[in-house]
């Protein structure tokens, strides 16, 4: 006689499949992370009934260090995935101080019920006994579709000796220096710690080594240009690094407490230009006779991963990304140079984790392999010392993987993560360093007198919260203020008087990644892009009704979007091999006109002249409008701004354009004010400490919005785990 097989819950138009994890509303397959497909059953499992958040972290996350911002997240997946409203829940309802309560009327239902037996047992409520029952369920069906198929020729089919999932049982920080300190790489022996530390007055990036916390670290290099990246030789005698120098970049060698300097290799761009964020871009073989790095062998090409001969320099690629892709990085090697871990990126911060099988000789052998997971930005992969498992991480957690079990979460962050490195295990517990950013940027505001050239105040908090508030934009009369948040779990945008008063949430897309938002020029609507979640792209939402539309289609993506000024059009950037191309399309949805190699684009307000930056490279450039602009000449008009770390850092006015200045390391300077008529600049408001993406002028000209955090920088983490 058959067992049933499969548990299914219903309510309204809604079909919940517990064994294949599968959310149905009406006809529509709504797609939900495995964790939050586990949540989503749990509050099922308690309908009715106020769940609190130590409850729901102990049912769904039983093995990780989780935030509140997860747990957020996660309920604001379920809520778009049911069509819910926060504001008049129809299934999931907020408990203030204690967590939330399934308030919909759901319905056991088995399926594959062999006949004989009672139809009053095929369709019942549910009980609350069976709830862990339910969970083991779903968290062993989470993991048999993470291990993905196509992974079981890697090894023999055995299981890892390491515990999966393993436990983090402590976490401490390594580092808590003022300035910037980023991607580390503990030594073989386990007993020392290299990184790229911005120094206490955030001037320039060099590499350092740490022995033990709280000791003063040694400082490996003294060269003016940024280094980043190091990375140990298998014997531990000597680091390699990058120095990027201009648009290039260098690959260099340096004893490892200290000496004598050796370049390798000069290319012309790394592989941690791809994404804007942290992640390594070399690795050692365990021969010492060959290093792995990321980088471009022309200005064009895709990013690629080459194996480089530390004797002899000979160089060739051991990757082969497909067309239409950024490239690859992040790369590691297993212990014994069988299997390879990089990152695909398919776009700017969204990648793939693949592993690719070499042969002798480090050759590819046959297509690489994805590594399935819910990471939705998956980066920094660490082999673990058997070979068949990796930890990697994301940008709220580290993750697990195992051939056999797949992946899953074992840590969660309330700051970014970056790099990972692990050394030997140590009383039987392994240590992990990771570079965690706590960045918590506010919205401020400075006064300007009535001309708009001068600061008349000291900056002042418009907008603060315990999440990241970025990319502010007055609307057009200047009664409201638009700006991205994630502090409701997801990316957001929300809309607040011009004062900050009633901030109110906009938008509920959930997203992992939402900026830019900018009011069309009758400020009925407002443009934004975001990742919801794989591909960021173009959305515009009406202001009144709150309901974001998709208008465009694309890959790898668009983003950076702005309004033409007559509202007809939207303009937005892609990003490719260190490349931004410019395009234009109607803001109902239409065909791309492609238009030039620059991003952010601005119309004159007046319409007449096109305004942008270019990545990695100085200055505000403007071409004329007329005609064909794209066969226009280019004039550089603003010498001393730099796009990298100034995502909208300009505004174009009547007359001039407000921008935030920049020295020629890029280290951003006072709030200035170019004019046209003069063509000079002029200081109207001091540096800001901390400085954020995105700048606005309030249409009179009295107001400075802008982003900055009072926490700016990254710290070191020691995490251990057994």
């Amino acid at each position: 006689m058959m067992d049933a097989r499969t548990l299914q819950y219903r309510f309204d138009d809604v079909e919940i499949d517990v064994q294949n994890v599968r959310v149905t509303v009406g006809s529509e397959v709504r797609p939900l992370e495995p964790k939050s497909f586990r949540l989503l059953l749990f509050l099922v499992e308690n309908a009715g009934r106020a769940v609190s958040k130590d409850e729901i972290m102990q049912a769904v996350w039983p093995d990780a260090f989780v935030s509140d911002n997860s747990l957020a997240r996660a309920i604001t997946q379920i809520r778009k995935a049911l069509g819910d409203d926060p504001k008049s829940p129809r299934y999931v309802e907020t408990v203030p101080t204690i967590g939330y309560r399934f308030v919909g009327n759901p319905v056991g239902d088995a399926v594959g019920v062999p006949s004989g037996v009672p139809s009053d047992s095929a369709e019942r409520r549910v009980s609350s006994g069976r709830r862990r029952t339910l969970i083991a369920i779903s968290a062993g069906v989470c993991l048999v579709l993470a291990a993905g198929a196509g992974i079981y020729w890697i090894l023999a089919a055995r299981y890892s000796a390491i515990p999966y999932p393993m436990r983090v049982v402590s976490a401490s920080k390594l580092t808590s220096y003022e300035g910037d300190e980023r991607e580390p790489a503990v030594s073989p022996d386990g007993s020392l710690v290299a990184f790229s530390w911005s120094g206490a007055t955030a001037d320039n990036y060099d590499i350092y080594v740490l022995k033990a916390s709280g000791q003063e670290p040694l400082r490996l290099t003294q060269d003016p240009a940024p280094e980043s990246f190091p990375a140990w030789s298998a014997d531990g005698s000597q680091i390699a690094f990058i120095r990027r120098k201009d648009a290039g970049a260098e690959l260099v060698v340096v004893p490892a407490l200290g000496g004598p300097e050796r370049v390798l290799l000069e290319f012309p761009r790394m592989g941690a230009d791809l994404d804007f964020s942290q992640h390594p871009v070399l690795t050692w073989s365990r021969d010492d006779k060959t290093i792995v790095y990321s980088g471009q062998s022309g200005a064009d090409e895709q990013y690629r991963l080459y194996a480089l001969s530390v004797s002899t320099g000979e160089v060739r690629p051991i990757s082969s990304p497909e067309s239409g892709v950024v490239g690859d990085s992040s790369p590691a090697l297993s212990s014994d140079g069988r299997f390879l871990a990089f990152v695909r990126y398919l776009a700017p911060r969204n990648g793939r984790l693949l592993i690719q099988k070499l042969d002798p000789g480090m050759v590819p052998s046959g297509d690489p392999i994805v590594v399935k997971s819910t990471a939705l930005d998956p980066r920094s992969p660490v082999w673990l010392e058997d070979g068949r498992q990796l930890l990697f991480a994301d940008p709220t957690g580290i993750f697990q993987w195992d051939r056999d079990r797949g992946a899953t979460q074992i840590y969660a962050s309330d700051g970014v993560l970056g790099s990972a490195s692990a050394g030997p295990k140590k009383d039987g517990k392994l240590p992990l360093a990771v570079s965690v950013d706590k960045w918590d940027s506010d919205i401020w505001q400075i006064p300007l007198n009535p001309q708009g050239t001068r600061a008349t105040g000291g900056a002042s908090i418009l907008q603060r919260s315990t999440a990241s508030d970025a990319h502010p934009d007055y609307s057009p009369d200047g009664r409201m203020i638009a700006f991205s948040s994630d502090r409701s779990g997801g990316g957001e945008i929300w809309i607040a008087d011009a004062d900050g008063s009633h901030p109110r949430q906009l938008t509920h897309l959930g997203a992992h990644i939402l900026s830019y938002p900018r009011w069309s020029p009758d400020g009925t609507k407002i443009a934004f892009h975001a990742r919801v979640p794989d591909i960021a792209e173009v959305y515009v939402v009406d202001v009144k009704q709150g309901a974001p539309r998709q208008i465009t289609q694309a890959n790898p993506g668009l983003a950076l979007v702005t309004w033409s000024r007559d509202g007809k059009y939207l303009y937005a950037s892609t990003l490719v091999g260190g490349h931004a191309t410019e395009y234009r399309f109607p803001a109902t949805g239409g065909a791309m006109q492609r238009l030039w190699d620059c991003a952010l684009l601005k119309e004159s307000v007046d319409g007449r002249y096109a305004v942008y930056w270019k990545p990695n490279k100085a200055g505000i450039f403007r071409r004329s409008m007329a005609g064909d602009p794209a066969k226009n000449p280019e004039e550089l008009i603003v010498p001393d701004f730099w796009p990298a770390n100034q995502l909208g850092g300009y505004e174009p006015v009547e007359g001039g354009i407000y921008y935030v200045s920049a020295d020629a390391r890029g280290k951003p300077g006072p709030f200035r004010y170019f004019d046209y008529a003069t063509r000079k600049s002029i200081d109207i408001a001091p540096a800001a400490p901390g400085l954020g993406r995105g700048i606005a002028i309030a249409p009179d000209r009295r107001h400075i919005a802008f982003a900055a955090s009072s926490a700016a920088g990254g710290d070191l983490l020691l995490l251990k785990l057994e």
